[in-house]
């Protein structure tokens, strides 16, 4: 999510920058980000889900530990330090394509819905809210709205 919230800033700058000179002819809407994601049903369900996920992640890790310290002989740890390597490194795996997944399905619907907003209201240009100091249309609400009836 971290990531997310960063990518957006850096796009809202960079579109800042690049769009400095037809922002007196454009209509520019603004977003706040992070309100929308603080506020968006689904986004704070897969939130606690890969919470909960990542708990059992770290709780594997610590069975992990408690077995090999358990283990008899060097050989038998050195096997088990091999399985348990290997299955950690399956669920650490399955465990991130799920996160970048869960977190794609949900920027794609934000994008999607502040696309929907915008053409409604005619924007030319969406911002994020936190890189703008004044102007523009806030179509946050709206857009909360929009994504939380899916």
């Amino acid at each position: 999510m971290r990531v997310f919230k960063q990518f957006l800033t850096t796009l809202a700058v960079v579109s800042v920058i690049g769009f400095s000179g037809l922002a007196s002819y454009a209509e520019v809407a603004v977003v706040d980000l992070d309100k929308v994601i603080s506020n968006y049903s689904k986004a704070q369900d897969v939130s606690a889900d890969l919470k909960v996920k990542e708990a059992e992640l770290q709780k594997f890790l610590a069975d992990a530990q408690k077995q090999l310290k358990n283990a008899t002989s060097p050989v038998d740890k050195k096997n088990l330090e091999t399985k348990l390597t290997n299955e950690f490194k399956t669920k650490a795996d399955s465990f991130r394509e799920l996160q970048i997944k869960e977190w794609k399905e949900i920027e794609d619907t934000v994008f999607n819905a502040i696309d929907k907003v915008s053409k409604g209201k005619k924007a030319d240009l969406v911002l994020n809210k936190a890189s703008v100091l004044q102007g523009g249309v806030d179509i946050t609400d709206q857009v909360i709205n929009i994504i939380n009836k899916k």
